[in-house]
């Protein structure tokens, strides 16, 4: 869901949100998107307080008359930049009520790097057993393998990657180990 800019369309909006979920029969609420509102100060650096304290009010009594529990976001503390980056804020999140934390119990945000967008995605992970990625492991035979040496060379000039440095050997490294693991079949 995206909401609106303007306070008193965001204020009519709760007002809706919270008489659909006193009236639904639907046990677990899942409300998710760019809420144009923060719950703390903190989440907003910058921002002049006395313009604001009716917006920041307004949201956290719509979380907390709804019963709404606002999710621990992981990965990074705020999800809109200003292009420039002159202004951030925390205004994208995950509300679910109490049946669905008794239902997944470990429920959190990740929030994930933006890219095209100044908003940054963010996920709900219902996951305990997610580490990252799987890390790459170097078998200590392999250098001792006879020819090992020259296909890491002739891999590694092979790969034709444009980019920043950064990326370049992010791809490359990407690329060596996918053809590591055939070489080592």
């Amino acid at each position: 869901m995206h909401i609106t800019c303007l306070l008193a369309d965001r204020v009519e909006l709760w007002d809706r949100i919270l008489q659909v979920i006193h009236q639904s029969p639907t046990s677990c609420i899942y409300l998710a998107g760019d809420f144009n509102s923060v719950i703390r100060e903190c989440e907003r650096p910058g921002r002049r307080v006395v313009s604001s304290r009716r917006d920041l009010n307004t949201f956290d009594n719509l979380i907390r008359d709804s019963e709404l529990i606002d999710l621990p976001l992981h990965g990074r503390y705020y999800t809109w930049y200003m292009p420039n980056g002159s202004s951030k804020r925390r205004i994208d999140r995950i509300l679910i009520n109490e049946d669905w934390m008794l239902r997944w119990l470990i429920s959190y945000q990740r929030g994930l790097r933006r890219s095209l967008s100044d908003h940054c995605p963010n996920i709900l992970d219902i996951n305990d057993k997610y580490w990252g990625p799987k890390p790459f492991r170097f078998i200590n035979a392999w250098s001792s393998h006879e020819g090992f040496k020259e296909f890491i060379t002739g891999r590694w000039s092979s790969y034709d990657i444009k980019g920043w440095g950064g990326f370049v050997l992010k791809e490359k490294f990407k690329r060596l180990k996918e053809d590591l693991k055939v070489w080592n079949r």
